[in-house]
């Protein structure tokens, strides 16, 4: 039998800011593809009452994070392993600069048992059948520590495994992604933008001409050659006359989840016979609309290997420059066909997986032209 973690209560034992209070977002992550996500803003000596359950075959983290101005700020988490498992009662102390916070937590062998409090409904983030997060109401008749069941890609053997040789921790730059460019359509005031897309760029130039990467561990200051030509590349990016600029405009603000979704399964099968042909494809990442964040939440990607499981369900693996030198970070995607009138249509399902750190769903992705260049001299 699958052993239960259950959620206990989340305490507050002191805020950031005395005379304000934190916002903060639980997340439960189990196996690495299976998320269930929780909101409540929180005042010194406050606990949070959860009593959420989940099964787990291999792993659940129980992770807390503090809403930020653009997005949330990681503070911790607790990793509860099915193969040194221990039964009981819990809890675990995070800090976040003047802040702290109290987990507690269960892990039993069956179910518990169902108990409703209507004076404890918190705030649920869940998915919905299109695979976006939408906020709900527990309602009081609903049993806080309800079984959540979700859907999950297959573990086991891939049937296909395509991989182009690159790999991040060899082939893409130490530094994170964090400069201070100022960038079409981003204000002075949110100037942290990225590079992203300079990044991706130039990391594929590099590999595809067989050149050794500049061996920097810092984030190249303005002025200087890597700067400069991160900078031209990014520019690069948004494509003649910023069409891709435009093209995440028009998913952020115009296109509803499904439809972003139906269009990542075209660009997908676009996307795939590029990378059987052991080339490398760079990804515009769609996070938000315009009704979640701002239009520069969204990313830039380079996809280098990818594994097909039975059930149409693909592991697509990334460079992503937000995490340097790490192999292990891919896009989890399932095609599903949907009913639509005397058809079906296609989307394709997607979530970023940092595993140890977080999920992050996916609106969708497109391709953006590489256009390999062989860098100067730096």
């Amino acid at each position: 039998m699958q052993p239960v973690l259950t959620l206990l209560n989340i305490e507050c034992l002191e805020t950031n800011d005395i005379d304000q209070a934190d916002e903060l977002q639980c997340r439960i992550v189990t196996d690495e593809l299976h998320i269930a996500q929780f909101k409540q803003i929180m005042h010194s000596g406050q606990q949070w009452t959860l009593n959420e359950s989940v099964r787990f075959s291999s792993m659940v983290s129980i992770q807390l994070w503090e809403e930020g101005k653009y997005k949330p700020f990681y503070i911790g988490q607790t990793d509860i392993i099915a193969d040194n498992i221990r039964l009981g009662e819990f809890s675990d102390e995070f800090h976040n600069g003047a802040a702290r916070y109290v987990i507690r937590y269960k892990v039993d062998s069956q179910v518990p048992e169902s108990d409703t409090n209507p004076e404890n409904s918190e705030t649920s983030v869940n998915y919905n059948e299109s695979g976006t997060v939408q906020d709900s109401l527990l309602s009081n008749s609903q049993s806080k520590r309800e079984i959540r069941n979700f859907s999950t890609a297959p573990f086991g053997t891939p049937v296909k495994t395509v991989h182009t040789g690159f790999l991040p921790d060899k082939n893409g730059f130490r530094f994170a992604n964090y400069f201070a460019a100022k960038l079409p359509f981003v204000s002075k005031f949110d100037s942290t933008y990225g590079l992203c897309g300079g990044m991706v760029k130039a990391a594929a130039d590099f590999f595809e001409h067989n050149l050794t990467l500049p061996d920097v561990a810092n984030v190249p200051k303005p002025g200087s050659a890597l700067y400069r030509y991160l900078l031209k590349r990014q520019f690069q990016s948004f494509g003649t006359g910023y069409f891709y600029l435009v093209k995440f405009f028009n998913w952020w603000f115009t296109r509803t989840t499904p439809k972003t979704q139906e269009l990542t399964a075209l660009e997908w099968k676009k996307i795939k016979p590029q990378l059987d042909q052991k080339r490398l494809v760079q990804f515009g990442m769609v996070y938000v609309d315009r009704h979640e964040g701002k239009m520069w939440e969204n990313h830039q990607v380079l996809a280098y290997a990818y594994e097909e499981y039975s059930g149409n369900f693909y592991r697509i693996y990334i460079y992503d420059p937000n995490y340097p030198k790490r192999n292990d970070i891919y896009i989890s995607a399932q095609l599903v066909s949907v009913p639509d009138k005397h058809t079906s249509i296609e989307r394709l399902i997607c979530e970023e997986q940092v595993p140890g750190w977080m999920v992050k769903p996916i609106r969708g992705f497109f391709e953006i032209p590489l256009n390999s260049k062989r860098p100067p001299a730096l």
